[in-house]
């Protein structure tokens, strides 16, 4: 039973990436972005129109979807000096295979399980899959290399990334953390839960209410 489970998990991985591919050919290559849209305008005034003919200013594009989306709202960016980490992997690229696993190792059983010696237990947690690519190593640098400001696009900061998020998120670097919430209705809206996942990622608690901005200072990610 437990060799049929793991084989079923990596045949899930394979049919999610078969699915993804069908959708970014056939539906977010021909989709077009909307020029009005929030998300669009968030691009384009904080880190386009920021960003541009300014060398002394970098922006790093962590990107957790395996798909290309994020490059259409950057466009060729010619005057914006960045880098994209896909950090999840990218569809499509063999040097660089979609990671789909869990990444909280941190959790009160991760060490019963390493403590089983059963090394198919382990084949799923995200370490070991970062181990593939250089990428993580690329965001260890930016963090480590001065200070910066984190913006949240769509990320649920759920401890599915816990590790990855509480050493970006717990940095000596980092100075602030910006929430992009959905709008649910005019009076509803996700900012609330997502400081409460945020909060997770924090052992120290004091460092959390400092770099969080508050919600008066944070724009949706939606047209309401």
């Amino acid at each position: 039973m437990i060799c049929t489970e793991i084989i079923l998990y990596g045949q899930c991985r394979k049919k999610l990436e078969k699915y993804l591919k069908s959708v970014q050919e056939d539906v977010i290559i021909k989709c077009h972005i909307n020029p009005d849209g929030k998300i669009n305008q968030i691009f384009k005034n904080y880190f386009l129109d920021f960003y541009k003919n300014d060398e002394s200013k970098t922006i790093t594009f962590l990107n957790f979807n395996y798909t290309n989306t994020i490059e259409r709202y950057i466009g060729k960016g010619e005057d914006l000096n960045h880098e994209i980490i896909y950090i999840h992997g990218q569809l499509n690229k063999l040097d660089n295979p979609i990671i789909f696993g869990f990444g909280d190792e941190v959790d009160r059983y991760y060490e019963k399980i390493e403590n089983l010696k059963i090394n198919e237990f382990l084949n799923n947690f995200k370490s070991f899959w970062y181990f593939k690519t250089d990428n993580y190593q690329r965001l260890l640098k930016f963090i480590d290399n001065e200070a910066f400001d984190i913006e949240i696009l769509g990320h649920s900061c759920g401890l599915s990334d816990r590790v990855l998020l509480s050493t970006v998120f717990q940095h000596e670097n980092c100075q602030t953390i910006k929430i992009h919430y959905h709008q649910r209705s005019k009076t509803e809206n996700d900012f609330f839960r997502k400081t409460q996942e945020i909060s997770r990622h924090f052992r120290d608690k004091a460092k959390m209410r400092k770099v969080i901005v508050d919600r008066s200072k944070c724009q949706s990610m939606n047209n309401i």
